[in-house]
């Protein structure tokens, strides 16, 4: 499938769909350094008919960066959104995200706090400031981000699975439980986030 996205893109190299299913592709097949390759060259050589799209793709860039191991290219990626819409909070996520690979802690929690602040309705940027609690070893601070989270966003399965999971390790196996039976009752396909 990428061969067939790599020869219709060089045919048609303006065309930002083919370009686009080209980087989609290799995320498909987990070539993360390809994709992010590709989203560089999508956002640097393109022009996109609205603001939504390029964000979108810059987006992606910084995620298939993030898991590339690359922070440099997402902090770039993030940080050219955020100049076209400075209330991100996915960009934000990702930029935290990013100054963690890179082991700023200060950086890296300021820009995850940053991402719940500017939208507390995205459960990516309370799961993120969680995950990266948790490895900090702040795993009580985890939990009282996530139950922050529950409180935005109600009954989100992937939120309270994640804060049962939490409990568990801190030892609240009643409080645990809650959580999970409440999130498999929401979304009972999904158990194993």
């Amino acid at each position: 499938a990428a061969s067939t996205f790599e020869i219709l893109a060089s045919l048609h190299p303006d065309d930002l769909d083919y370009r686009r299913n080209l980087a989609q592709t290799y995320e498909a097949y987990e070539d993360w350094r390809s994709a992010m390759e590709e989203y560089s060259n999508l956002v640097e050589h393109s022009h996109y008919p609205d603001q939504a799209t390029e964000i979108e793709d810059l987006h992606s860039m910084a995620q298939c960066a993030l898991n590339a191991q690359e922070p440099i290219p997402a902090i770039h990626a993030c940080q050219r959104a955020l100049n076209l819409a400075a209330e991100d909070g996915l960009s934000y996520s990702f930029l935290g995200q990013s100054y963690a690979q890179q082991e700023d802690p200060r950086r890296a929690l300021e820009y995850l706090t940053q991402a719940t602040l500017v939208n507390p309705a995205l459960p990516k940027s309370w799961l993120a400031l969680a995950d990266y609690l948790t490895q900090t070893g702040q795993v009580i601070q985890a939990i009282d981000s996530l139950q922050t989270a529950v409180q935005s966003i109600p009954n989100h399965p992937h939120l309270l699975f994640s804060l049962g999971k939490l409990h568990l390790r801190a030892g609240n196996p009643t409080l645990a439980a809650t959580a999970l039976r409440q999130a498999v009752a929401l979304d009972p396909t999904q158990v194993d986030y």
